[in-house]
């Protein structure tokens, strides 16, 4: 008999509710190893003892809530996905908590849906099994956010006129608070019947006030480290980002894939700055070891990092709860081959975007004196010709032409 695959914790101050949380999964018993906690202290003991994969726990306990839990958890444990139960009425609780929690559950969460949350972090478990990547991401609290995005946010949540528009406006424009908002919208704490893949209906639903706490109230994003790299720009990532969710909007085959490939687009290069907070010394070495060898970026990170900033992303994005065909688009955008023919429509419009916009901004940059972000993403040939996409790539790359011509005119 095979032992289980994966650790789960469950924390809780309410004996009834951990023996309650045991009866409902006691069929997942052969598959999962599970451990169940009475309050924060005793979920440390257990973690000293046999760290778990998964810790689920309960946000109002007294003593040691579920926010500063996890904070220690992350602290000592940062390989262990978190995920926070919590009421309607905890929306403070939970923005004091965002940094340090992968997933947010609504309280009482039925078993099929605390089911579905393990599997999933199951599943990516099993598919990144690379202790250096879920260690790396474990640690993350922050994302840098453009500063001149952060002061733009700032600004409009001070301005008690702002609406969801002008919030939803200045938030597509940048990586990082993008993926915040979506994590934030698609838990099931929110209990939506749907992933929402786009950020105007994202924004419209958590409504300005969440926003506000979200950009205000919580230490979720940091304009320090992106600007004490040397050789990074950080208007450079904004630019060709948002380039890429333009053009592989434009190019998706799928009208009703367009809203994703947007965000795909948008947050396809996240990982690097994930990357970039968690070590920048590291990252400027990264940089310098892409130009010896010949602007191979993902070769150089994975020797400096061992994990790509591609991999880095999807990983973070999906313990985030970020729906899957975005979170494959971000992992496999340097690699469209190796993804199943059903997932080749939103990751082939990646990476033919990025591929495309490296290309053609990559004279401009370098005349600046700065680095392309991803000279290594360009295009696959033998994926187009695998895939049967010569003949659209030819007017993919007329799009990205007038796309970017455009974009420089109104610059």
């Amino acid at each position: 008999m095979t032992s289980p695959s994966l650790h789960v914790l469950f924390v809780d101050d309410e004996q009834a509710i951990l023996d309650g949380l045991r009866n409902s999964l006691r069929k997942e018993r052969k598959r999962w190893e599970m451990t169940f906690a009475l309050g924060g202290q005793q979920a440390l003991d257990h973690m000293k003892q046999t760290p778990a994969d998964v810790v689920i726990t309960d946000m109002r306990m007294p003593g040691m809530d579920g926010a500063e839990l996890l904070r220690q958890i992350q602290r000592d444990f940062p390989a262990a996905a978190r995920i926070v139960l919590s009421g309607q009425a905890e929306r403070e609780a939970i923005m004091r908590a965002l940094p340090v929690t992968h997933q947010f559950l609504h309280k009482p969460c039925d078993g099929e849906t605390l089911r579905a949350v393990i599997e999933q972090t199951h599943n990516l478990h099993k598919l990144m099994q690379n202790p250096a990547l879920t260690a790396l991401v474990g640690k993350l609290e922050r994302i840098p956010a453009v500063p001149t995005t952060y002061t733009e946010l700032s600004r409009l949540a001070q301005d008690p006129k702002a609406d969801s528009a002008s919030f939803a406006k200045v938030i597509e424009m940048d990586a990082a608070v993008c993926a915040k908002v979506l994590q934030l919208v698609n838990s099931a704490y929110f209990g939506l019947g749907q992933k929402i893949v786009s950020i105007r209906p994202a924004v419209t639903y958590l409504g300005v006030e969440i926003i506000k706490s979200l950009v205000l109230g919580s230490t979720s994003f940091s304009d320090k480290a992106i600007s004490e790299v040397k050789g990074f720009s950080p208007d450079r990532l904004q630019h060709h980002s948002m380039l890429t969710a333009l053009l592989a909007k434009k190019i998706v085959g799928n009208p009703q894939l367009a809203d994703a490939a947007f965000t795909a687009g948008l947050l396809h290069d996240i990982g690097a700055l994930v990357l970039l907070h968690a070590a920048p010394p590291d990252y400027m070495r990264a940089l310098e070891r892409k130009k010896d060898l010949g602007g191979d970026g993902a070769a150089a990170e994975r020797e400096i990092f061992g994990v790509t900033h591609a991999e880095v992303g999807a990983y973070l994005l999906g313990l985030w709860g970020i729906p899957f065909p975005i979170v494959e688009a971000v992992a496999f955008h340097h690699r469209p081959n190796e993804v199943p023919p059903e997932s080749r429509p939103l990751v082939a419009a990646v990476h033919i975007a990025s591929g495309l916009v490296e290309e053609m901004t990559a004279t401009d940059a370098q005349r600046a004196g700065g680095q392309p972000l991803d000279s290594s993403g360009l295009i696959d040939a033998s994926f187009l010709r695998d895939a049967g996409l010569e003949e659209s790539f030819k007017k993919s790359r007329e799009t990205a032409q007038s796309l970017i011509g455009g974009v420089a005119d109104r610059a």
